[in-house]
């Protein structure tokens, strides 16, 4: 007897009586290892009556209908590309019409299983297979999951997709099952391009990130020497400077770069606060003196605070407006003028809130400030002794007049007014550093080191610049 197999068309000849006359019998194609059934031949088939096993063998549904019968030919059609790969392993899948799971290995789905599951036009596969990615360990398992159970998978979406579309009996069944199946045509293109586009990414992120770092701690450098001017400006002044330009030189060894924007918010003779970014940079950063305390802040804190002044100003304006006998609107006004640095309107708006109320301690006080920002001593003194006659247990007055006091050289009447104000608060670190400096400026080094000790035990970090003169002028380490 002639055997043709169906599948690859390889001829066999068997002598009939090596086959069984009442039961069927089953043979194996030795070039495609497909199998090839052979029915009875009690007269009811000829010689070449063998034909190839279905894959998915029907069996009855409830109704008592078949189901649609799957050929391999309908598994061709429905796969496509590399069918001839897969329908042999589909046949591992089926014993005598029954599906069962057997491992087999599929190199595409481990090592790239959501592109292969998107490319077979499995899309909820895919979407999984790309979320456990991103899971550590759990990943790897995932490879290795989809590894062995890749053709499987495919072979049951296949099947499933396949009897669906034979159910609703279409007028071609093959286009039907080449229009459903199939692959995606672009994700061969897509992928590779998205895969190397990722690696290019996290170089150039690197790259971007240090960039920055390199940015924002130029930014932060420059704040911090800055600071250190400011702590030798006040040793020349008793102030610190309101411009960075005060700064700039070698007498305070300030040397911005170009790079970086760096600039005073807020000075007098207590505290500075300044703030600096790079040009190029995303973060910014503040230094609150004399403790030079540097922390990130927002990029755009500083320009708010200046819009709040201003708007300010123009509130209180309008309140005068309604009424013109209110001297705390007066007062008010004369801080948010001192906040822009307008001296002049803050002195002028002092002195109308004085006028309305003279016994306005905190108006003299500003008053004072305000002089003192304008270089006339003589009236901040003037003014601060008005407030200590008003308020006289506020010891910020009275250090705000020693240090009027020493930049007239009255180290005298600077030294009494620190001592008193340390006698007010003596946990008061700044003011005994000011002390220290009046002792130095009267050669008394014995009690300027008196009070760095004092003021260091209560956490002062001293400007290194005035420790470098008292030692030299002292001839003493300590």
């Amino acid at each position: 007897m002639k055997i043709i197999c169906p599948r690859c068309n390889t001829s066999y000849n068997i002598p009939s009586n090596k086959i069984p006359q009442e039961k069927r019998a089953t043979i194996t194609c030795k070039n495609c290892g497909g199998k090839i059934i052979i029915e009875p031949s009690a007269g009811k088939q000829p010689d070449n009556g063998a034909h190839a096993e279905p894959i998915s063998t029907p069996t009855i549904s409830p109704t008592g209908k078949a189901p649609p019968q799957i050929t391999e030919t309908d598994f061709i059609n429905f796969i496509g590309k590399n069918s001839h790969k897969y329908v042999p392993k589909f046949t591992w899948f089926n014993i005598k019409g029954v599906d069962k799971f057997s491992i087999t290995w599929h190199w595409p789905a481990f090592f790239v299983g959501a592109w292969w599951m998107l490319y077979r036009k499995r899309y909820l596969w895919a979407l999984v297979a790309f979320l456990l990615n991103f899971i550590p360990f759990i990943n790897l398992l995932a490879r290795i999951a989809w590894g062995m159970t890749g053709n499987y998978i495919y072979y049951k979406h296949s099947k499933r997709k396949i009897l669906k579309v034979k159910a609703s009996q279409p007028p071609s069944i093959s286009i039907s099952l080449r229009e459903i199946g199939g692959v995606n045509g672009w994700v061969p293109i897509v992928a590779p391009i998205l895969v190397v586009g990722m690696l290019l990414a996290v170089p150039i992120y690197q790259v971007h990130h240090y960039r920055m770092r390199s940015y924002n701690f130029a930014a932060r450098s420059e704040l911090k020497n800055s600071s250190i001017a400011q702590d030798a400006y006040f040793f020349d002044n008793m102030t610190y400077a309101d411009s960075i330009k005060k700064l700039i030189g070698r007498k305070y060894g300030l040397y911005p770069s170009k790079w970086v924007t760096v600039y005073v918010i807020d000075a007098d003779e207590n505290h500075y606060m300044m703030e600096s970014f790079h040009n190029k940079g995303n973060k910014k950063y503040i230094v609150m003196g004399p403790e030079r305390e540097i922390r990130e802040i927002s990029r755009d804190r500083a320009w708010a605070k200046k819009a709040d002044y201003d708007q300010a100003t123009a509130d209180f304006t309008k309140a005068l407006e309604i009424n013109p006998r209110d001297a705390s609107g007066y007062y008010s006004r004369g801080l948010a003028w001192g906040k822009r640095a307008k001296w002049d309107q803050a002195i002028a708006d002092y002195t109308k809130a004085l006028e309305i109320k003279p016994r306005h301690a905190n108006a003299y006080f500003n008053r004072g400030r305000a002089w003192d920002k304008k270089g006339g001593y003589d009236q901040a003194i003037a003014d601060y002794t008005k407030a200590i006659e008003i308020y006289p247990g506020n010891y910020r007055i009275y250090v705000n007049r020693g240090n009027a006091y020493i930049k007239k050289d009255h180290y005298d009447q600077a030294i009494a007014d620190y001592t008193k104000a340390i006698e007010l608060n003596p946990r008061d670190a700044k003011t005994t550093f000011n002390r220290a400096i009046a002792y130095y400026f009267r050669r008394e080094y014995k009690k300027a080191w008196d009070d760095v000790h004092k003021a260091q035990n209560l956490g002062y970090k001293f400007p290194p610049i005035f420790l470098k003169k008292l030692r030299k002028a002292s001839g003493r380490q300590r």
